[in-house]
């Protein structure tokens, strides 16, 4: 009898091994996280692989603006788990309490970046806790022009450029209402370290030269297909672009096009994605996010992106794979391998007046 129990107990361990186990795959598949990112062409596809990897189902909603993405989070904060943004917004998330810190090391994609993505994600997007960060760091780059050759026969020498007649109905802005704003602030020659600074009293100038700009403006175009439709259409001459990617782009499709920095000043940008706060699956949520940013799935998207959307990766081994694989001109076009070049911009930060510049920017949207 005593031998008999002795032998019962190795299977009844098996057992409940095995009962645990499933209960724990069961619990993992029937994990669902609410993504809310920047419109990504690509995304199912990465999303598919995330689900037939870890048997986590991914819902994702695209938004246009990172207020458009502050207000749906702050409307309803239990219904996401990961949240997209840039600039100044990681940190705003955090100090309402929308969004949580984590300790990046423990993803292995981490590891994976230049070191100054490091450095920049630990000083711009601290936690409370030493090394952690509230916001892990992907793509970059900076505000350019891009023009249509023989359209517009001089290159721009200034942003201040953008306001000729000769670009009446011509011109596409991007919808960031305090990158334009920033933008408009160069264009008067207000100093780089100051266009995210600036009081009530001095936006005003600002948002009154930045409506003044509205005869000139085609559109504030959604994307980067509507860029490229209006300006092959030649219904637009110029757009103010995130990168160089929408002019490679057009010179793809036999379109001579340019794009640079007018004067050499500019705004740069670092995309991130954040953890919600109200998350009931925080680990889940920092394997989508690692998942998502390791050099395999920087690759999947890649791969599937038109040219135009294009642009620089904070991902340092996937950067030299695709030097070792040929894509050495779109490395340097992009200047993927200098990214300490974003950092002598000035990037996005919280201004000193927030809803001021939020204001300014409801201002001229509301102008004729």
């Amino acid at each position: 009898m005593r031998s008999e129990t002795k032998r019962s107990l190795p299977l009844l361990g098996i057992l409940l091994a095995a009962f645990l186990t499933l209960a724990s795959s069961a619990r993992a598949e029937s994990v669902t996280l609410n993504y809310l990112g920047w419109y990504d062409e690509t995304i199912a596809k990465v999303l598919d692989e995330f689900e037939a990897k870890y048997g986590i189902k991914v819902n994702f909603k695209n938004f246009e603006s990172n207020e458009e993405a502050f207000n749906i989070l702050r409307s309803d904060p239990t219904a996401w788990d990961l949240v997209a943004g840039d600039g100044y917004w990681p940190k705003r998330y955090y100090e309402q309490g929308l969004t949580q810190e984590f300790d990046p090391t423990q993803l292995t994609s981490w590891s994976q970046l230049f070191p100054a993505f490091h450095k920049f994600a630990l000083e711009t997007w601290k936690g409370k806790t030493a090394g952690d960060v509230v916001a892990f760091p992907g793509t970059w780059g900076d505000y350019q022009v891009t023009v249509l050759n023989g359209k517009v026969p001089h290159k721009l020498n200034s942003w201040a450029d953008l306001w000729g007649p000769a670009y009446k109905g011509r011109v596409l802005i991007s919808g960031q209402g305090n990158e334009m704003l920033a933008l408009t602030a160069i264009s008067m020659g207000v100093p780089l370290k100051s266009v995210y600074d600036l009081s009530v009293d001095q936006l005003k100038p600002v948002t009154d030269r930045l409506i003044a700009l509205k005869p000139n403006i085609r559109k504030i175009y959604a994307n980067v297909d509507e860029i490229g439709a209006l300006m092959k259409q030649q219904d637009a001459w110029i757009a103010l672009t995130w990168s160089a990617a929408m002019a490679n782009q057009l010179g793809t499709q036999g379109i001579s096009a340019d794009a640079y920095v007018p004067g050499g000043k500019t705004v740069g940008w670092v995309n991130c994605v954040m953890v919600s706060a109200s998350t009931q699956h925080k680990k889940e949520a920092l394997e989508f996010l690692n998942f998502l940013y390791s050099k395999g799935m920087r690759l999947v998207r890649w791969q599937a992106l038109q040219v135009g959307d294009h642009v620089a990766e904070s991902n340092r081994e996937f950067v030299d794979y695709l030097k070792s694989h040929g894509d050495q001109p779109t490395v340097d076009k992009l200047d993927m391998e200098h990214p300490d070049a974003v950092f002598d911009m000035e990037l996005f930060k919280a201004p000193k007046d927030l809803d001021a510049y939020v204001n300014a920017w409801n201002q001229w949207t509301a102008a004729p």
